[in-house]
């Protein structure tokens, strides 16, 4: 080949690479911005998941800790892990969001904040109240919250990735959903924890499952 042809040659390849790489550039900062406000609904819900469990950790010498809430803020605590680890994907990816993506993200970030702010109490029970009393009058319907957020993580997958909706990933978050509802509206204890430990290890298998194990 000769000198001048090579040399035409690199040079485009130069060039081409250089404009994929403002174009990857372009689309980490657009992502960026659309990702600050989501972003800072779910550090809000790990701050209040986590400052509620030191409360009731403090409160463990006057007030008998359930494990069955304990569990599932666990659980949560999980996903908001998950949520922050997976996202970084999605500023890889060459997408042109939309508003109802953003709308999306959004109600995700939401719908962890709910469930962080009632799974646990954020104050100490007065006396004569137990855990298990606060758990079932507010801290219950945070498994509502938790199974709208499987169910919108599940559509959003589908519009962002574009995957069957019967894949694995799709599947692990409707039986997420399933088992977090059948929870809620079961009124024997005794299943309420066997649901909770069900859906804490459903929620490992997931998160390790779905989630890119590298960037």
């Amino acid at each position: 080949m000769p000198v001048s042809l090579n040399r035409q040659v690199t040079g485009t390849i130069l060039v081409l690479s250089g404009i994929k790489r403002k174009i990857m550039e372009d689309h980490i900062n657009e992502f960026k911005s659309i990702w600050l406000a989501p972003s800072m609904i779910l550090g809000l819900s790990i701050t209040k998941l986590l400052s509620d469990a030191v409360t009731i950790f403090r409160s463990r010498h006057t007030s008998k800790i359930d494990y069955i809430p304990v569990i599932w803020a666990i659980s949560i605590f999980l996903w908001q892990i998950q949520y922050l680890w997976g996202v970084i994907e999605l500023s890889e990816i060459q997408y042109r969001w939309q508003l109802i993506d953003y709308i999306l993200l959004i109600v995700l970030s939401s719908l962890l904040y709910v469930s962080s702010a009632l799974i646990l109490p954020d104050s100490e029970p007065e006396s004569g109240v137990y855990y298990e009393t606060t758990f079932m009058n507010d801290g219950k319907w945070a498994l509502a919250s938790l199974s709208c957020w499987a169910v919108v993580a599940y559509l959003f997958d589908l519009k962002i990735f574009y995957n069957s909706p019967l894949n694995q990933y799709s599947i692990l978050m409707i039986v997420n959903a399933m088992t977090s509802i059948l929870a809620l509206i079961t009124g024997n204890r005794f299943y309420k924890g066997v649901f909770a430990i069900i859906y804490l290890l459903l929620t490992v298998f997931t998160a390790w499952t779905i989630s890119p194990k590298s960037y």
